[in-house]
């Protein structure tokens, strides 16, 4: 994912300086299709940190540990 910083860059140069997809892509070094998605987006997106999700095994895990330590 990309820094806050670079996708306020890419929303200031697209919408501030009337730049194209492809010149903000070809500054930057990055794909076009990258920066269209955060133009489309139209706003800055945080990291969303990914909660732990739960294993099916988990009801097995104690019975597992148990037997692994015999």
């Amino acid at each position: 994912m990309l820094s806050i910083e670079i996708q306020a860059e890419i929303l200031t140069k697209f919408y501030n300086d009337k730049r194209s997809t492809r010149s903000i892509a070809r500054e930057l070094g990055l794909n076009r299709d990258t920066v269209r998605r955060v133009v489309l987006r139209r706003t800055v997106s945080e990291r969303i940190a990914s909660s732990a999700r739960e294993s099916i095994l988990d009801p097995f895990k104690p019975k597992v540990n148990e037997i692994l330590a015999k």
